[in-house]
């Protein structure tokens, strides 16, 4: 009689054929775009509840963190905390600012962080810069939180994170001031994971217009799904809206949230595209979306990017994996049968 041996999970190791064709064809789309190799060696996971591993990530940082000040304006006092004791005990801490200082960002200015702010010209500039909602640790664990603490966050860890400290260092010395003593940062190339990632490459020449591409290439190729909901005060642009009706056309399962109605709700309702909508006032830069409603897309189930799906402003980056898809693609439906539950289009 033949031995049985258990040899684990097998997912990657068994997936249908057509999954890993579109997964190849989305990672040579995304390597032609951003001009490098995707970055290989990393872990993502998707956080319902992201305060948890927020604070852990604080209690082990021992030399740097870079954070966004709108992570505070929500954060609870357990956060608050954690955040101060890290300052004392001697972290380099930088926080990035808006106009607005937000509750607890003057006690950690006192307690050491380096609080930067806009000079007083761009206060007033009229078109206001987003930056990518960020914590980043010791150049080891990232965490990207478009809706504050308490609403559902992506967890990074691997080579991407450096890309990101770098990304978050730039914006810094291009908008904000005091001057960052960028000797201070340093970056770590660690390997956490199997996931790929396509992050704004530093110094790129087309800048965020590399991943922005990346998101209309990949809507015009999409065979399986697709998932996009808007942040608020957002709508779809003329090219983003021909490529979503253009793929409902084609057979493409297109489920769209919008922040508001619009001429964009009627044209993909009449190309088969699934739409709700769900009135949100527009949100400043500085601060956070409301709870629940971050942008994000996910195509085919395995092309996944959370904060920023237009990339008009800063890109978040590019994860392909199948089973972080599979949960942001779940966390998508709860909203999407909320608005149409709960809302009129």
């Amino acid at each position: 009689m033949a031995s049985q041996h258990y040899s684990g999970p097998a997912r990657r190791r068994e997936r249908p054929y057509a999954e890993l064709e579109i997964e190849h064809r989305h990672a040579r789309v995304l390597t032609q775009c951003v001009g490098q190799p995707l970055s290989a060696g990393n872990r993502a996971r998707w956080l319902e509840d992201p305060l948890p591993a927020l604070l852990e990530a604080v209690s082990r940082t021992r030399q740097q963190l870079q954070m966004d000040q709108s992570l505070l304006r929500d954060a609870p006092t357990s956060l608050h905390q954690a955040l101060l004791s890290a300052a004392r005990r001697g972290v380099s801490f930088a926080l990035r600012g808006g106009a607005l200082l937000a509750p607890g960002a003057e006690a950690l200015r006192r307690a050491g962080a380096v609080l930067g702010a806009p000079p007083r010209w761009r206060c007033w500039w009229p078109r206001r810069e987003a930056s990518l909602p960020l914590l980043v640790a010791d150049g080891r664990w990232a965490f990207i939180t478009p809706g504050g603490t308490r609403a559902p966050a992506m967890a990074l860890e691997g080579p991407v994170v450096p890309a990101l400290q770098q990304g978050f260092v730039q914006d810094w010395t291009r908008r904000l001031q005091p001057e960052l003593p960028a000797r201070r940062w340093r970056t770590l190339l660690p390997v956490a994971g199997q996931q790929q990632m396509a992050p704004a490459p530093p110094g790129h020449p087309q800048g965020a217009l590399a991943l922005r591409g990346a998101l209309l290439q990949a809507l015009g190729m999409a065979q399986f799904r697709i998932r996009l909901a808007l942040g608020p005060g957002e709508k779809p642009g003329p090219v983003l809206l021909r490529l979503l009706c253009q793929a409902a056309w084609r057979g493409v399962d297109v489920q769209v949230l919008l922040s508001r109605p619009g001429r964009a709700l009627k044209l993909l309702q009449r190309s088969g595209a699934a739409c709700q909508w769900a009135d949100a006032a527009p949100a400043r830069a500085d601060t956070p979306v409301p709870c629940g409603r971050a942008a994000l897309a996910v195509v085919d189930g395995l092309w996944v990017t959370l904060g920023t799906p237009r990339l008009l402003d800063e890109p978040a980056p590019v994860l392909l994996d199948a089973e972080v898809g599979a949960q942001v693609e779940l966390h998508f439906k709860r909203r999407f049968d909320a608005a149409g539950c709960t809302l009129t289009p």
